[in-house]
């Protein structure tokens, strides 16, 4: 099979066959398979965005144009809203796989989400100190413990991803056995649509 191809498999099966399963495990091959599919199809709506964008500017079919950049920026954000669940879920099961709870995520996402808070907070504050009557050296410690802010961010973000490249419990472990490789069936999908569509004409 074709290693391209293999990767929007695993990340199919992942996030459709698994969509909330928060039980048994995910190794490595399954969760970075699936991030780096999630990775590449944002890249391909940046680009098509990008064409899109210069096609708009053609005077006559301009407004086509525009109006499917609108229609991508919904899909896009169907597709991102759809990717909730299910990568919680896989995230889940990569920890798991490491022989640790779930929560140790729950733990992960607060800290990110309480820090985040705090440096928007402070950020715009700082911004609102620069153009007021306010002393011009407050807003430098505030942008300072800003930087200080980002610099915890991105620490915890590359600790945590660096956690999720180590290798998993060999042999079963408290979570179930170890993970196997799984690909999405699309013919056996593409059947099921098929004999829905054969319903609906019978009927």
């Amino acid at each position: 099979m074709n290693g391209f191809y293999k990767i929007f498999l695993i990340f199919l099966y992942e996030y459709i066959n698994n969509f909330k399963n928060f039980e048994g495990r995910a190794n490595r091959t399954q969760y970075w398979y699936s991030m780096l599919a999630i990775f590449l199809i944002q890249i391909a709506f940046s680009i098509l965005g990008l064409i899109l964008g210069a096609l708009s500017a053609i005077p006559v079919l301009g407004l086509i144009f525009t109006l499917v950049i609108y229609i991508l920026g919904i899909v896009q954000f169907a597709y991102s809203i759809f990717l909730i669940v299910p990568g919680i879920a896989i995230n889940v099961r990569r920890l798991h796989d490491l022989n640790r709870s779930g929560l140790w995520y729950l733990w992960y996402a607060l800290a990110m989400v309480l820090i985040g808070f705090v440096f928007i907070i402070v950020m715009v504050y700082a911004i609102a100190s620069y153009y007021s009557n306010y002393v011009q050296a407050n807003s430098v410690v505030l942008i300072l413990i800003c930087l200080f802010l980002g610099l915890v961010l991105a620490a915890i973000t590359v600790a945590y991803l660096v956690f999720m490249c180590f290798k998993g419990t060999v042999g079963a472990n408290k979570f179930g056995d170890e993970a196997v490789v799984q690909y999405y069936d699309y013919q056996k999908a593409l059947d099921k649509i098929k004999s829905l569509f054969k319903k609906k004409q019978e009927n």
